[in-house]
């Protein structure tokens, strides 16, 4: 299942609570603040016996509300994890 979703204000997060998503894509990443990316991340999860793997993508472009933790997080602490950064 395809499903859109948005996050208007800063409680809209809470209407994903007790979502499950296996693929997770932001358009605009910068326009977001991080305490509602990072929530996101608690609704990517399946179950044991699923194969589907969990995703988060973003795009962006630089300025927003967001630039800062945006940039610090995909561009200079890149070498953490598995983050990856596709300048464009």
């Amino acid at each position: 299942t395809l499903t859109f979703g948005y996050l208007d204000a800063e409680q809209d997060r809470y209407r994903y609570q007790s979502s499950e998503f296996q693929f997770i894509g932001f358009d605009e990443l910068t326009q977001f603040n991080e305490d509602e990316y990072l929530y996101l991340f608690s609704r990517l999860r399946r179950s044991t016996s699923s194969v589907v793997p969990l995703r988060m993508r973003s795009a962006s472009n630089p300025g927003g509300l967001g630039h800062d933790w945006v940039r610090r997080r995909f561009i200079l602490e890149r070498g953490e994890g598995d983050r990856r950064f596709i300048p464009a």
